[in-house]
């Protein structure tokens, strides 16, 4: 649960137990276990096996249990109060499912609901959620296994609570098994909650040019609509990727039995300018050092220099101005990434490294003291270019 940083630890809250032993009823362990609040820390659901890890994948530990998959004509209820502040009013809850149908009517069947409150005990319509063993094959999300048992899979629910700044707001959890006297049939949840500001998070401060940054929203809307002046198609999912600078705007909505649309805004400036990656080499032959000048700009603005030699993306060197022996003969792509944070050029120069000049001669022998010799010298090209 979202109990912040001071918070106290969830497995000494009284009542609670801690899983994963201690698992809900099924064919294999038809007794179940009569307790019905547990705190998880791994495993999967006895009934959803893998489609439910017992803890939220998304980063979780721990989550709560609710109910404990034994028909026994119960009910459950966990709920959590926090006083609303701009460092935890984008409040997430993450929540897992497992219902067993009896083909009763919707008032005598097992369900899963989820209510919201605020510091008047008026209720945060865009939290409040409702399922039952009647409507779960189609609400959406569900899936049906034997035995007329659904469930749904770990699912994320954003709620937007800055309009209840210094509010003591209260979510609370229930589920039910049902009470038809017909039979019973059982209802648990998984659920875990995080809280935030809320904001959109930016890959990078500026728009260098030419380069994308990504805009990422609160997880949980059921949908999301990006714009601004650079919007790459579609825009309609959690991130965006930008291209230009300038003002955007997310449009949320959220789930929900009564969904509340939201909006978030943010400003990306443009970056102050955009290197420009280039650099000089010397002449060599092979196995001498080549002389590699760093000849980006703005002179003075670069702080990071990657230098790949071999065309394997891994960097041979990272000082400004390096030196390298190539040791066979050939043209060598040399690339060279710089930085000005945030922005990043690169570019390829081809080196052309040349052959060792080989010398040789020839003399008219035999020759006699004093007599003058005639020979032929010759030898190779002794130019090196790059």
């Amino acid at each position: 649960m979202c109990l912040g940083t001071s918070g106290p630890d969830p497995f000494h809250y009284p009542g609670l137990n801690q899983g994963p032993n201690n698992q809900p009823a099924n064919m294999l362990n038809p007794q179940g276990n009569e307790d019905n609040h547990f705190i998880m820390t791994g495993g999967i659901d006895p009934y959803a096996g893998a489609g439910i890890p017992v803890v939220f994948p998304g980063g979780g530990t721990y989550s709560m249990r609710l109910g404990n998959g034994q028909a026994e004509d119960g009910g459950e209820s966990v709920s959590y109060s926090f006083v609303v502040t701009p460092t935890n009013c984008n409040f997430t809850y993450h929540y897992a499912v497992v219902i067993n149908d009896g083909g009763h009517p919707a008032s005598e069947s097992p369900y899963f609901q989820i209510r919201m409150t605020d510091g008047n005990s008026n209720s945060i319509d865009c939290a409040t959620y409702d399922v039952d063993a009647s409507t779960a094959p189609s609400i959406g999300g569900f899936i049906t296994l034997p035995g007329d048992i659904f469930y749904k899979p770990w699912s994320s629910v954003f709620i937007p609570l800055n309009n209840y700044m210094g509010q003591n707001v209260t979510i609370q959890f229930i589920t039910r098994d049902c009470f038809a006297s017909g039979g019973s049939h059982f209802a648990y949840a998984y659920i875990d909650a995080t809280c935030g500001p809320l904001e959109i998070i930016s890959s990078s401060p500026t728009v260098c040019g030419g380069q994308n940054v990504n805009l990422t929203a609160p997880l949980g809307a059921a949908t999301y609509q990006w714009t601004g002046p650079g919007v790459t198609p579609p825009g309609n999912t959690q991130i965006a990727t930008i291209t230009l600078a300038g003002a955007y705007t997310v449009t949320m909505t959220t789930f929900g039995n009564v969904p509340c649309t939201f909006s978030l805004d943010t400003i990306i400036p443009g970056s102050p300018g955009n290197p420009v990656s280039n650099f000089s080499a010397t002449s060599a032959c092979a196995g001498d050092e080549v002389q590699f000048t760093d000849q980006s700009t703005p002179n003075g603005s670069i702080t990071q220099w990657w230098w790949d030699f071999n065309g394997d993306n891994v960097p041979d060197e990272t000082i400004q101005n390096p030196t390298y022996a190539f040791p066979t003969p050939g043209t060598y792509p040399v690339r060279l990434l710089i930085s000005w944070p945030p922005c990043l050029d690169d570019t390829i120069i081809n080196v052309t490294v040349i052959s060792n000049p080989t010398s040789t001669f020839t003399v008219t022998s035999p020759v006699c003291a004093g007599i003058s010799v005639s020979y032929t010298h010759l030898t190779l090209p002794t130019n090196r270019e790059v």
